[in-house]
């Protein structure tokens, strides 16, 4: 793996997020949800219940094949659920449900401090160790990964990364054009998307560009912001090439973090204080 990946002080990075979805463990209910819980509340004290998160796998078997699976409905008071389990300050959470176990950080306020890699991932394999030993105490068998994920959601501000929509181009020139030539009127939202197969099928990047308001934490008021999500997930091995869930974690990190830095102006890479 390349070892001096481009990096800043102050990157845009409002949320991360490390996800494991691994083989439906049999038996696993919702009430194994609160035992697990039960492991970790000192650490983790507030809890919210969410809906589960679609069972998503890549495939590399034609032009569609990015496209992710249709949803999975489930119906009836048995229907399984995910549980959402914070830290005090509600920057740190762990999510789990039965085919998914997830560690994310948040940024709350612009006190909290961005983790580097160095720290998420031994976080995530820490809770993910945790829960592996769960499952086999619980007699629920062994938790087997098949499948990777790395996100990264970054919110580019109206008044500290941009003013007008003019400047996007400037701001996010690997996804947004040059719209001078068009001369009905001034472009005012943007949208797009993209999707790269890493390696030799080792996974796949999905770039997500949208223009939107986020409520402000605590306030009634919205900022306008250009919403950049980057998505790296794989499968944890390949036909004939092993590929080992920390193998697939770091080359997903490394190609968002690259690509980040190749599809973002230099403009903003001053703004963030880019030191590599």
């Amino acid at each position: 793996m390349t070892q001096h990946l481009p990096s800043f002080r102050d990157p845009p990075v409002i949320e991360t997020a490390l996800s494991i979805q691994f083989k439906r463990l049999s038996g696993f209910g919702n009430a194994h949800l609160g035992l697990f819980w039960a492991t970790v509340k000192d650490e983790y004290p507030l809890l919210a219940d969410a809906d589960p998160i679609t069972n998503q796998t890549e495939k590399f078997d034609g032009a569609k094949s990015f496209l992710p699976s249709r949803p999975r409905i489930h119906v009836g008071p048995n229907a399984p659920s995910r549980l959402q389990m914070m830290s005090e300050d509600k920057c740190k959470m762990l999510q789990l449900q039965n085919d998914r176990f997830v560690y994310n950080w948040r940024r709350i306020d612009n006190d909290s401090s961005y983790p580097r890699w160095s720290s998420t991932k031994p976080g995530l394999f820490k809770y993910w160790s945790s829960f592996e030993r769960f499952a086999e105490e619980s007699g629920l068998g062994r938790a087997t990964p098949n499948q990777w994920e790395v996100v990264y959601v970054n919110h580019l501000v109206k008044g500290v990364h941009w003013s007008t929509p003019e400047e996007w181009k400037d701001l996010v020139p690997g996804l947004v054009g040059d719209t001078s030539r068009v001369l009905c009127g001034q472009v005012e939202a943007w949208g797009s998307n993209a999707h790269f197969v890493l390696g030799e099928n080792r996974g796949r990047l999905h770039v997500d560009l949208h223009h939107a308001y986020r409520q402000k934490h605590g306030a009634e008021d919205t900022d306008e912001i250009l919403n950049l999500q980057i998505t790296a997930r794989g499968p944890v091995s390949l036909e004939g090439n092993e590929q080992s869930l920390e193998d697939g974690l770091s080359i997903g990190h490394e190609a968002i973090v690259n690509t980040f830095a190749q599809i973002t102006g230099e403009r903003a890479h001053d703004v963030w204080g880019r030191e590599l």
